[in-house]
């Protein structure tokens, strides 16, 4: 950091000097200039040039610090849509252990990032409703991965052969459609955290 510095203060040097020089050698009759500079005028110059570095450095910095702050939140909403999704591409080709072991990565991740934004940007975010839509959401789709109906009916609506699992059509529409309304309120959960 201090070599940075250093190269620094040496590259303005050089260029005022180089400046200087050009200044010297090129005494065009067009340009007058006062060789007096009043206490005013270099004050000002100060000032401009102090708030130049502060808007740069500080401001900046400010600016940055909280669009990290912004893609660590959607960094973890992704990290917690993923399992999700991998779950959903995986319908009729997936064994029963890894349907539960998706799902509750999942609902699991969800949990700890609406904890994380309850404590770091409660005032900022406002996802009351999309927490409420979530859980719904997750408590309607266990069911519709895991429990067979008590009524048999043919096909049943989920068969577990030698530990691999195969839906019916018509409960892979469910849970496609519940699995999109959840993706749909992680979206909105982006868009909330990206404007706030």
């Amino acid at each position: 950091m201090k070599k940075n510095k250093i190269i620094n203060i040496i590259i303005y040097i050089i260029i005022f000097s180089i400046g200087c020089c050009c200044g010297k050698l090129i005494d065009w009759g067009y340009f007058v200039l006062n060789k007096e500079i009043s206490i005013i005028d270099a004050i000002s110059l100060f000032l401009t040039i102090g708030c130049a570095i502060y808007i740069s450095k500080v401001l900046e910095k400010e600016v940055q610090d909280v669009r990290i702050e912004k893609e660590m939140f959607i960094s973890q909403v992704e990290n917690t849509e993923s399992p999700l999704v991998e779950l959903g591409n995986k319908l009729n080709s997936t064994t029963y252990t890894e349907v539960i072991s998706l799902y509750s990565k999942s609902n699991i991740t969800r949990h700890k990032l609406f904890k994380k934004i309850d404590s770091f940007k409660k005032s900022e975010f406002k996802v009351d409703d999309i927490k409420e839509v979530l859980d719904t959401n997750y408590k309607r789709l266990k069911p519709l991965l895991t429990d067979t109906s008590v009524m048999s009916k043919s096909p049943p609506d989920i068969e577990v052969k030698r530990g691999k699992i195969t839906y019916s059509p018509e409960r892979i529409v469910e849970i496609q459609e519940n699995l999109q309304t959840i993706q749909d309120e992680f979206f909105k959960l982006k868009i909330i955290i990206n404007r706030a």
